[in-house]
């Protein structure tokens, strides 16, 4: 093993290299002497006997990889110069560090169902990359770039091609993240608001809206309130969902009414949900007053045009 590494001439060891040179150059890389060899002896090898040492290094490494039967396998591949990718000293490293704890990357792929030769992102990857991505306020866009990076600073080599995930890849599964979440919390909702209280009354939400000028361009805002994973009234506070930002339709009270339907359902809320529609609060101008009640009108009509709504289960939080 420590001939091996002393024949690597990317370390600057060379035949001329004294004793002292290579104990302390073996002491930085953390290779712990032999003591079944001095190197004094290493010094005075000839080429032929360094040979001979390297091939009964090749043997060990093969005989070791027959073992193991395949877990925890030894690369054997050898990088351009000839020598092997992973040493043998960096492979029992690796080894006791496992002992120890420490783990090996997580698996962030796995194979896509429709197309078998391919791999897609996991749910928790995508998890983990949008929520670094908010926090730390990185567009998609770079995310590949600094996750080959860091993959060389943890591992010390070239991201695989197969691991590498493009831009158009991390947005794609940020939205069907968004899609899971907006399902989620609908689901959640509706159990919330379609049971009645500790008091035995039933459960109404409301919202509230107003338009904005950004960047010269019109836009309306759209909130309501929602409950989300407590069901314990006592424990539960007034939380918001923002439905839209988006430019409005017109700007009247008709198409802004219009609007706030195609959000609800986009959110999806179910009609029985919709059923618990209360109304709305308004900063009491009159172009408000009249959206909130175009809302619940347009509200009425689709659940008139529905027919009637399942009955609410009679159930206590």
């Amino acid at each position: 093993l420590h001939l091996a590494r002393s024949m690597d001439n990317t370390t600057g060891i060379s035949e001329t290299t004294d004793a002292s040179t290579l104990h302390g150059l073996m002491d930085a890389r953390g290779v712990r002497v032999p003591k079944s060899i001095s190197l004094d002896y290493v010094e005075g090898m000839t080429s032929r006997a360094r040979g001979y040492a390297v091939r009964t290094i090749s043997i060990v490494r093969d005989e070791i990889k027959s073992r193991f039967g395949g877990i925890f396998d030894l690369d054997n591949s050898v990088k351009d110069d000839g020598w092997p990718k992973v040493m043998l000293h960096e492979w029992l490293d690796d080894g006791r560090r496992f002992t120890q704890g420490k783990r090996v990357a997580a698996n962030n792929y796995i194979q896509n169902k429709d197309r078998q030769k391919h791999l897609e992102l996991t749910d928790d990857a995508s998890q983990c990359i949008r929520h670094i991505a908010a926090v730390f306020d990185i567009h998609p866009d770079k995310f590949p770039h600094l996750w080959a990076c860091f993959y060389v600073l943890f591992f010390r080599k070239e991201i695989p091609l197969e691991e590498f995930s493009s831009s158009e890849t991390i947005k794609r599964h940020m939205m069907r993240l968004a899609e899971i979440d907006k399902t989620r919390e609908a689901a959640q909702f509706e159990e919330f608001v379609c049971t009645l209280s500790p008091n035995g009354f039933h459960r109404y939400w409301y919202s509230t809206s107003d338009d904005s000028k950004h960047n010269k361009r019109n836009r309306h805002n759209l909130l309501s309130g929602t409950h989300r994973g407590r069901s314990d009234a006592s424990q539960w506070e007034p939380t918001f969902a923002l439905h839209t930002t988006s430019e409005s339709y017109a700007k009247d009270s008709e198409s802004n009414s219009k609007l706030n339907l195609d959000c609800f359902d986009e959110s999806g809320y179910s009609l029985r949900v919709l059923e618990k529609y209360g109304g709305g609060v308004t900063d009491n101008a009159s172009d408000a007053f009249k959206e909130t009640r175009l809302t619940y009108d347009c509200i009425s009509d689709r659940l008139a045009a529905q027919g009637p709504v399942p009955a609410v289960p009679i159930a206590r939080f």
